[in-house]
């Protein structure tokens, strides 16, 4: 199985971070290749509303996936801030081996909204001690990211010849993956826990869509959804959030925290 990663020349501690997480998992049967990404003075000129760096990306996921057209394996297609767990590529073979109606799956996604946030929270737990993995479908939701998905063999082409008619470019890469699924011509689903979470280096990435504070809320609840989380990791960035609140978010945050208890009976 082929996972390939996206990466500017100049970004060697991103490089170098993705692929000592990519050691550091039992990986048998599974390659990781790196794919120059392409600059944001390549697409200065190219038409649409995104900035060069949203169109570089567009692109860099475009070219690489046109690149592993002329066979029917699957693709696992990162970006260089993402991070793997210990258990990402045996779920992931378990899923590959079983009959899949898919076109992409998502190890690691963004849901922002707060009744799918507070439904997320309360399912890790169970499913985190029984050990399960749960698929789930991505239409009519509102999520965002393409840190880490897959792209399922006989989609490939599909998948290349919708993002090659995004022309001009006015939609980032993420929103337009999104536009398709909710259009029905892509079908999407998330692994939940999630397999694979966003490395330190995404907190300084140069790709946002949110303004600063609802995007560090997304990243980090990312990172609690993540099968292997670091609580103590993310304490820090939720204390920082936390200060940045009025009284109301804070009273509001605590409802919200108590509600992730698993339900009673259920």
């Amino acid at each position: 199985m082929r996972a390939s990663y996206i990466n500017l020349d100049e970004a060697t501690a991103r490089r170098a971070g993705l692929e000592a997480s990519f050691a550091a998992a039992p990986h048998d049967g599974w390659t990781l290749t790196r794919f120059p990404a392409v600059t944001a003075a390549e697409m200065a000129q190219a038409p649409g509303a995104l900035s060069a760096r949203e169109k570089a990306c567009f692109e860099s996921h475009r070219r690489l996936i046109g690149q592993h057209l002329d066979d029917a394996a699957p693709l696992m297609v990162l970006e260089d801030d993402a991070a793997f767990s210990s258990v990402v590529f045996r779920y992931l073979d378990h899923l590959l081996a079983a009959p899949a109606d898919w076109d992409l799956l998502f190890t690691d996604v963004a849901l922002p909204q707060a009744d799918v946030m507070v439904s997320m929270a309360r399912a890790w737990g169970p499913l985190k001690q029984a050990q399960e993995l749960r698929l789930m479908p991505l239409a009519g939701t509102a999520f965002s990211a393409a840190t880490a998905y897959l792209v399922r063999g006989t989609s490939k082409a599909r998948l290349h010849a919708l993002l090659s008619d995004a022309a001009p470019l006015d939609t980032p890469y993420d929103l337009r993956l999104r536009q398709l699924v909710a259009a029905g011509e892509l079908k999407a689903l998330a692994c939940f826990p999630f397999l694979t979470t966003l490395a330190a280096a995404a907190d300084a990435s140069q790709i946002r869509h949110d303004d600063e504070v609802h995007q560090r809320v997304a990243d980090t609840f990312r990172r609690l959804m993540f099968i292997e989380r670091d609580l103590a990791a993310s304490r820090p960035a939720v204390a920082a959030i936390r200060v940045e609140a009025d009284e109301v978010e804070q009273l509001l945050g605590g409802l919200l925290g108590a509600m992730t208890r698993p339900l009673p009976g259920r």
